[in-house]
């Protein structure tokens, strides 16, 4: 690792490099992320049985950057300016489920980031 930042392209383009980072906990369930081959992956574990629920790729622009979390919610920012370039390449807000009530006519893309609160239903 002391060579990390001299070869990090190299170790980010190996499919064997893949430290996970930015680990999120609530009592339910566990976020982390991990990069390999130049591609963001994020991963969401259920505690109580143990088993992955979902995996992810950061290619979906919309996906919000997970920065904290408490015992019950997990707390998230994008930046308005991925909104704003989302929207104009022909992307749909209203169909998701964090954005649907977002008013698009009053966000500018230099404004500070949206801060989303959310929370996952309960292990069954």
């Amino acid at each position: 690792m002391m060579n990390f930042w001299d070869r990090q392209k190299e170790l980010f383009n190996s499919d064997y490099y893949k430290p996970p980072q930015n680990i999120r906990e609530t009592k339910d369930h566990l976020f982390f992320q991990f990069a390999g081959n130049m591609i963001y992956y994020f991963v969401l574990l259920d505690k109580h049985t143990n088993s992955i629920q979902s995996i992810g790729r950061t290619n979906d622009k919309l996906d919000p950057a997970i920065i904290y979390s408490d015992e019950t919610y997990f707390y998230g920012h994008l930046s308005p300016g991925i909104i704003a370039n989302y929207m104009q390449g022909g992307g749909d807000l209203y169909t998701t489920t964090f954005f649907k009530d977002l008013d698009v006519t009053k966000l500018d893309k230099y404004d500070n980031p949206i801060i989303i609160k959310f929370k996952l239903a309960p292990p069954s």
